[in-house]
């Protein structure tokens, strides 16, 4: 089991990242309601916006990321939704993890159980990155859950992590400089605009903030799905992949998903890559809302 002040080095640490934290949420576009849930897996940090008799929206944040990474998407997302951005118990954020997970069944057990804190049966579930490897697996594994998931930019699920990715990846560690060459090439059609700049720029900081901060954690690596794991996917489910994907090949998993997963609706967008909600925020968020108001 864990204790505090896990997963930050120090208490002193944790009170600078949760003060700095805390100024990033003082800007949360919209009304929201936060509150603790309950899960075996530790105390899940959730904050709701929109009408609280609306349908149920819960959104899952990628890697290194809390809810906050939704504030750009977060107005439209809660107008006519009930819209639930949370801090993963096994990552950044308020949440305060009492133990790691080990399993992809671990992850599909942490959101039914905050699901059933929220006294929630049956939501609509979206993830970015590797919110949408959580997803995915909750779509497979506790399908009752759900009526329908959104898949943005997924890591792994339906093709493997590009090595040079992972590469790259574990190299931005190594410095800020490197940090900073990584995010601006997964980032590469966001930083054309002056707003995907600030929010690439917001994101090295962030990152840099969090590994002074926290100490490393255990992670279930995102990998790929088996061709009867995607087919066994009833779920209503959307996958959206920017053409210009780093982390793996935008086309082999779009192919794959229209192969293999009939439940899967699987699209290609051009002009993004893993940064898509932000190069291709408006047709992100059409095709999304389109999709969940179906019947």
């Amino acid at each position: 089991m864990r204790a505090p002040p896990y997963p930050f080095r120090s208490e002193a640490l944790r009170r600078e990242y949760l003060a700095f934290y805390d100024t990033r949420a003082a800007r949360w576009p919209v009304p929201c309601r936060t509150r603790m849930v309950s899960t075996s897996f530790g105390e899940t940090f959730v904050r709701e916006s929109g009408p609280a008799d609306g349908p149920p929206l819960v959104l899952l944040p990628g890697m290194s990321s809390s809810s906050l990474m939704w504030e750009t998407l977060i107005a439209p997302l809660a107008e006519r939704r009930r819209a639930i951005a949370v801090d993963s118990v096994f990552d950044v954020g308020r949440s305060a993890p009492s133990r790691d997970a080990a399993s992809v069944e671990d992850l599909a057990q942490w959101v039914d159980e905050l699901l059933a804190g929220l006294a929630l049966e049956r939501v609509d579930l979206v993830g970015m990155s590797y919110g949408s490897f959580v997803a995915a697996h909750v779509a497979l594994r506790r399908p009752a859950r759900l009526r329908r998931s959104v898949w943005l930019a997924p890591a792994g699920v339906a093709a493997r992590l590009s090595w040079l990715w992972v590469s790259r990846a574990l190299a931005s560690g190594l410095s800020r400089s490197i940090h900073r060459s990584f995010t601006e090439w997964m980032f590469a059609d966001a930083v054309k605009t002056p707003e995907g700049r600030r929010i690439a720029e917001e994101l090295i900081a962030d990152t840099q903030v969090m590994i002074r901060c926290c100490e490393r954690r255990p992670v279930v690596t995102p990998t790929t799905m088996t061709d009867a794991e995607l087919a066994a996917i009833h779920v209503p489910s959307l996958m959206l992949v920017g053409e210009h994907e780093t982390v793996c090949s935008a086309r082999d998993a779009v192919e794959r998903v229209r192969a293999v997963a009939p439940s899967v609706r699987a699209e290609l967008v051009p002009g993004a890559g893993h940064d898509l909600p932000i190069a291709k925020r408006d047709e992100v968020l059409r095709l999304t809302l389109a999709f969940l108001d179906e019947t």
